[in-house]
């Protein structure tokens, strides 16, 4: 199963990045663009890959143990993007020009957790 690890949006954000994809749809740029339901909008924490049952119940461990104790946060998306390329976008992200300290140290968390049932560390800096 392909996997990741994401953190999920409130309702009242979910409304918000609904407004903002019917905005961003009326776009010439974005016309074959296709529409996440806002419903599935996350932040991404770590992509995990394929992976099969057993390491999704390792990944759920790790999940588990980095969160305990974690405080809540708050974090302003200000910085949007596309990937693969401007030209043909794919993926629109978005995300803060700075990160939360709380939310840096539940990634750190996560990624030891993570290394230690077996999974490589992620790509790029968080």
């Amino acid at each position: 199963m392909r996997a990741f690890v994401a953190i999920p949006f409130s309702a009242d954000e979910h409304k918000m990045l609904e407004l903002l994809q019917e905005s961003l749809a009326t776009l010439p740029a974005l016309d074959d663009f296709r529409w996440m339901r806002p419903r599935n909008i996350h932040l991404t924490l770590r992509f995990l890959g394929d992976i099969e049952d057993t390491q999704a119940e390792a990944a759920a461990k790790a999940l588990r143990t980095a969160g305990e104790g974690a405080p809540a946060f708050e974090i302003s998306i200000d910085r949007f993007g596309v990937f693969p390329q401007l030209k043909r976008p794919g993926v629109l992200w978005a995300g803060p020009s700075e990160t939360p300290e709380p939310l840096m140290e539940l990634e750190a968390n996560l990624s030891r957790y993570l290394a230690e049932a077996g999974f490589p560390p992620g790509q790029g800096i968080f």
